[in-house]
This record gives structure tokens, sequence and C-alpha cells, in this order.
């Protein structure tokens, strides 16, 4: 709704009370993290993804966000790597595939790109529309 200040406030309060629960505690990471990367705090999401990943590190979708915020601060061979390893864990990840091929792109590896969009396709026809 916008409100980002309010929910990474949500986030923080869902710490302190699910400090125990770890899968919830991953969540809150990943959630507050999210919120982080739309509000523009790039560096704190990033510092909230590797939390989250301390705690479930085989997790796809954590290294994907990851990635997306490493693409916005311009760092598309970390955020390769990052898509690197959430098609390690998911190798059906279609969107992972095309953010991996968006930031091949960027560095201008265009036929490795062209790979990955390919890909991507196959495993989703729907993926990057």
């Amino acid at each position: 709704m916008g409100d980002y200040t309010g929910a990474i406030a949500d986030y923080n309060q869902a710490l302190k009370v699910s400090s125990d629960a770890f899968c919830e505690t991953f969540w809150a990471y990943k959630g507050r993290g999210d919120v982080q990367h739309k509000f523009g705090d790039y560096a704190r999401a990033i510092e909230d993804y590797n939390q989250a990943i301390k705690l479930i590190p085989e997790e796809a979708d954590i290294y994907n966000a990851r990635g997306l915020t490493k693409v916005a601060l311009k760092d598309y061979a970390g955020a390769i790597a990052d898509y690197d390893k959430a098609i390690e864990f998911n190798p059906k990840y279609a969107i992972a595939y095309h953010n991996r091929g968006l930031a091949k792109e960027a560095l201008g590896q265009h036929e490795a790109a062209k790979v990955d969009f390919e890909k991507a396709k196959e495993i989703d026809p729907e993926v990057g529309k």
C-alpha cells in the first residue's frame, strides 16, 4: 500500500517477537529486505537478505531477491552469482534464468544472456512478459 516505513516497523516487531521461531524469522528478514529494496535502501536490503541466507541457505527465492538488489546497485557480477545460487537450488526457477539473462545483457554478454532467456521461456513461456 506504499507505507514502507510502517511495513519495516511491522517486520522489526515480527523479528522481536519471533526470534525463537526459525522459519518465521527467515521470512521476516526476507520480507523486510523486500520492503527495504522497494524503499531504495539497498544496503539494508542486502543485510536482511544475508541474515535470511544464514538461517536457510538453500532457499532460492532469497538469492533471486538479493540478485535484484545487486542489479539496482549495478553489481551485475554479484547479481549473476546470486542467480546462479537460486538456479542451483531450484533448476526450474524461470525468473532467475530471466533475471540472470538481464544481468548478463548489462555486462554485454549477449550470447550467454540469450541462452538464459531461452531456458526461462522453456520452463515458463510467460516469464518476462
